[in-house]
């Protein structure tokens, strides 16, 4: 019955992230990095949130919010997912998420032959 209410619950408000998704990106000339789909965003960006919500109920010390410096750990979260997961529209080539990790770490770029999880 919970596992019912749960499912309807996010199959009524995915459509509306999914808009709301795509005109943030239209909007900003922005684009999912290469591998990256807008449900892979929404059910990350909602498990982020379902996640530090339950957190704040088993532990009400947790630092959720912060009323002083007026942020959050969901946003924190976000920027995150948006930093990883977008890049400009106007770029000549797009980097997977994994790649652009790589870059970062200095590592050297994965073959083609060999991926990782």
């Amino acid at each position: 019955m919970i596992r019912d209410a749960i499912s309807e619950r996010r199959c009524e408000v995915g459509s509306t992230w999914r808009q709301w998704c795509e005109d943030f990106l239209r909007s900003r000339g922005l684009r999912l990095r290469s591998g990256v789909t807008i449900d892979d965003f929404i059910v990350l960006l909602s498990a982020l949130a379902d996640g530090l919500a339950m957190r704040a109920l088993a532990d009400p010390s947790t630092r959720a919010l912060d009323h002083d410096g007026q942020s959050s750990l969901l946003a924190m979260g976000a920027f995150a997912l948006v930093a990883g997961f977008l890049e400009s529209a106007d770029s000549e080539e797009s980097s997977s998420l994994e790649q652009t990790v790589r870059v970062l770490l200095g590592d050297p770029p994965a073959s083609a032959d060999h991926r990782t999880a």
